[in-house]
C-alpha cells in the first residue's frame, strides 16, 4: 500500500520517549536545551516552565534510545551551564480527590 515505505523507515529508526523531568534549582529548562545521561546527549526538552503548583521547574524531553526509569539522574544543558534534573512520572500534578 501506499505508506509502506514510510512505515518500513519508521521500524528502522531508534525509538524516542517521551519523559518527564524534575530540574533541581530556580532555572526552567526551555525548548530544545539537550538532554545528558553521563555526558551524552540522549535527548532534548520540548517544553519547560517553572510549575506555579509544585513550586519548581518541570520539563517535558524527548529522548532516543531505552526509556529512563522514573528517578533516573539526567543533566539538562541550560544555556551552557549543566543542571542536574531527575525523571519523573506525568502528569506532573494531580488535584487530590475530594
Amino acid at each position: 500500500f501506499i505508506g509502506k515505505s514510510k512505515l518500513e523507515e519508521a521500524k528502522n529508526q531508534p525509538k524516542r520517549h517521551r519523559i518527564g523531568l524534575q530540574i533541581l534549582g530556580k532555572r526552567p529548562a526551555r525548548e530544545h536545551y539537550p538532554v545528558l545521561i553521563d555526558d551524552v546527549t540522549v535527548g532534548e526538552v520540548t517544553s519547560g516552565t517553572l510549575s506555579p503548583t509544585l513550586q519548581h521547574p518541570i520539563a517535558m524531553a524527548s529522548v532516543q534510545g531505552p526509556c529512563p526509569q522514573i528517578g533516573t539522574q539526567v543533566t539538562v544543558e541550560v544555556r551552557g551551564t549543566q543542571i542536574e534534573a531527575f525523571v519523573t512520572e506525568m502528569p506532573f500534578y494531580r488535584r487530590p480527590i475530594l
